[in-house]
C-alpha cells in the first residue's frame, strides 16, 4: 500500500509542476460560481433568482410585521415571513450537495490523471504497474 501511495504522491506532484500548481482546490466562492457554467447552469439561475425574491419578500414582509399593530394582521406578516425567509434558505442549502458532488468528481479525476501518469512513467521505464 505504501507503494501505491507513493506513486500517487509522485504523480501528483509532477502534475502540480506540470500545471503550476493549480490543481490546488478552489476556494468555496468559486466553487459555487462554477454552478452558472456548464449545462445545467440554467437551473441554478433560476434557483438563484426565486430564492432572491424569496429573501426580498420574506424581508419586506418582516419588515411589515415588526410596524402592524393589529394581531391578525401580526400573524399573517409574521408567517409570510417566515415560510418565505425558510423556503430562500431552503433553495440556497440545496446548492451545497452539488458543490460537494463537484469538488469529489474534481478529486477522482485527479487520482485519475496521477494513475495515468505514473502508469505511462512506468512503461516508460519498463516497469509493470
Amino acid at each position: 500500500m505504501d507503494k501505491i501511495d507513493h506513486l500517487i504522491a509522485e504523480a501528483l506532484a509532477e502534475e502540480d509542476r506540470r500545471t503550476g500548481g493549480q490543481s490546488v482546490e478552489p476556494a468555496f466562492i468559486m466553487q459555487a460560481f462554477g454552478l452558472f457554467k456548464g449545462r445545467n447552469a440554467w437551473i441554478w439561475w433560476v434557483t438563484t433568482l426565486a430564492q432572491t425574491v424569496m429573501f426580498v419578500g420574506g424581508a419586506w414582509l418582516a419588515w411589515r410585521f415588526f410596524h402592524v399593530t393589529d394581531v391578525v394582521m401580526a400573524l399573517r406578516y409574521g408567517l409570510s415571513a417566515t415560510v418565505l425567509l425558510l423556503a430562500a434558505t431552503a433553495l440556497k442549502l440545496s446548492l451545497m450537495p452539488v458543490i460537494e458532488a463537484n469538488r469529489v468528481i474534481r478529486e477522482i479525476r485527479r487520482v485519475e490523471v496521477a494513475r495515468l501518469a505514473a502508469q505511462s512513467k512506468a512503461e516508460s521505464h519498463g516497469k509493470p504497474v
